[in-house]
């Protein structure tokens, strides 16, 4: 393949790597969501993103950056919750996925699936029996990779915007 995943990675100091990523996969979301209320600055929602994404890292998260000759193609961030769920039969931990992108060019050539692997891996070094992800509604081929990666629908979440 060609293609080293670095990490787990669990400080901040590598994020602007994947900025350009994020912000990919961001005006994909805004492409194909149902949901119109996403925040429509590309940009704006990195700096959000990466402000998440540094207080994640500063508890149980790790990154890992897919690199073909250095270039950031694809990266993905895992946060663990350690003990019990109260719904689901996670005794020891969960562990979402918070974040797993890979660049256009990239896809379809086991990358996302290298990304995961690690993700899972991780997790179950910090202790996690289960693993979540959460796909935007409309983004189809995302839903299609988890699906075919055994994952099954637990819960729907729903979005109401509340009256000023």
């Amino acid at each position: 393949m060609g293609i080293d995943v670095v990490g787990p990675l669990t400080s901040a100091d590598r994020l602007d790597e994947v900025a350009p990523l994020w912000r990919e996969l961001h005006r994909h979301h805004l492409d194909v969501a149902s949901y119109p209320r996403l925040v429509r600055d590309v940009d704006e929602s990195w700096r959000r993103r990466r402000r998440w994404y540094e207080s994640l890292l500063a508890d149980r998260a790790a990154l890992f950056i897919a690199e073909d000759a250095g270039r950031a193609v694809g990266y993905a961030l895992v946060h663990t919750s350690c003990g019990a769920d109260d719904t689901f039969a996670a005794e020891s931990g969960t562990a979402e996925l918070v974040s797993l992108v890979v660049t256009v060019d990239y896809r379809g050539r086991g990358v996302g699936k290298a990304l995961l692997a690690a993700a899972e891996r991780q997790a179950r070094a910090d202790g996690a029996d289960v693993c979540k992800v959460a796909v935007m509604v409309g983004n189809h081929a995302a839903l299609g990779f988890y699906k075919a990666a055994e994952f099954l629908p637990a819960e729907d979440v729903l979005y109401r915007p509340l009256a000023d």
